[in-house]
């Protein structure tokens, strides 16, 4: 439980990195061996879990988090890269060997650099993160820049992420550069969302919303998908749902996937359900001793 308690406190002080300015020194510096399964919304913080030592870590894949004394990230090693090309996802993996991470009164700005300390751009298609905070620390916008500090569309076509609080949610809404509503990505067509949190700070669910705010169906007849995480941090679960709360099939025509891990929190198998909760197909998933995928 360890390593829960500790992302814990680089949760908080993610969340809260906009309430004080300032860049300190890096204290403390933890290794994982993997980092929180993220498909909702860059809103959630990079989280690592599966805590390994240092020993541990020069014969390992791993991420190395640098905290300042606030507990704020200001520094992600990637050791892990190889491993994060067959499974990589624009809102989980950045696909960069560091990422640095500064702050002021009220932003979080986020630059990426190869392993020769070269800028680079990511894997959302951006060489700048800018993310900005109101007074009480809450994450109020996402923006993306190029090289020249431009802004710019990621891979999604997203130019900028807004975010406000409404009937116990965080609410989401995305455009491009010409300031055209977008969807969560090209693949689910989810424009305006609702963010719900569980008590450790991952997703709970995330709703798609009407322009009143009101929970609603998509085109394809989903209105919310619902997550679940172990004690361990890993994503076990996810569903989807219609606005009457029955199980709906996506467009990849199963309605909950389920999720196996191994001791290190690589995924090996996982089980697709229809509307019955029988079983439609398995896919089953197996490494080498460094956590490189082999079938």
């Amino acid at each position: 439980m360890l390593h829960i308690k500790i992302s814990l406190l680089i949760l908080i002080g993610c969340l809260l990195a906009g309430s004080d300015p300032a860049y300190a020194g890096p204290v403390k510096q933890y290794y994982y061996r993997q980092l929180v399964y993220n498909h909702v919304s860059p809103f959630y913080p990079i989280r690592g879990i599966y805590e390994i030592s240092s020993e541990t870590a020069k014969s390992a894949p791993h991420y190395i988090f640098r905290l300042d004394d606030q507990g704020r990230v200001q520094e992600i090693i990637n050791n892990n890269t190889e491993n994060e090309k067959w499974r990589n996802h624009p809102l989980t993996h950045l696909q960069v060997y560091r990422t640095v991470v500064e702050y002021t009164k009220d932003q979080e700005i986020r630059t990426y650099f190869d392993v020769k300390g070269n800028p680079v751009v990511n894997i959302r298609n951006a060489f700048k993160e800018l993310y900005t905070y109101d007074a009480t620390g809450l994450k109020r916008s996402l923006e993306f820049f190029d090289s020249n500090g431009q802004p710019v569309n990621n891979i999604w076509g997203i130019a900028r992420y807004d975010w406000t609080r409404a009937n116990d949610m965080i609410v989401e809404k995305r455009y491009n550069l010409d300031g055209k509503s977008m969807p969560i990505s090209p693949y689910f067509p989810f424009f305006i969302t609702g963010i719900q949190m569980d008590g450790n700070g991952y997703s709970a669910a995330h709703y798609n919303l009407n322009e009143e705010l009101k929970i609603s169906n998509n085109k394809d007849g989903v209105s919310v998908y619902r997550d679940k995480y172990d004690v361990n941090g890993n994503h076990v679960e996810y569903a989807y749902f219609n606005e009457n709360a029955q199980p709906v099939l996506t467009a990849s025509k199963f309605a909950k996937c389920q999720k196996s891990y191994d001791d290190w929190g690589y995924v090996i198998k996982m089980t697709f359900f229809d509307l019955n909760d029988h079983i439609v197909r398995e896919q089953l998933f197996h490494y080498d001793e460094h956590g490189k995928l082999i079938q």
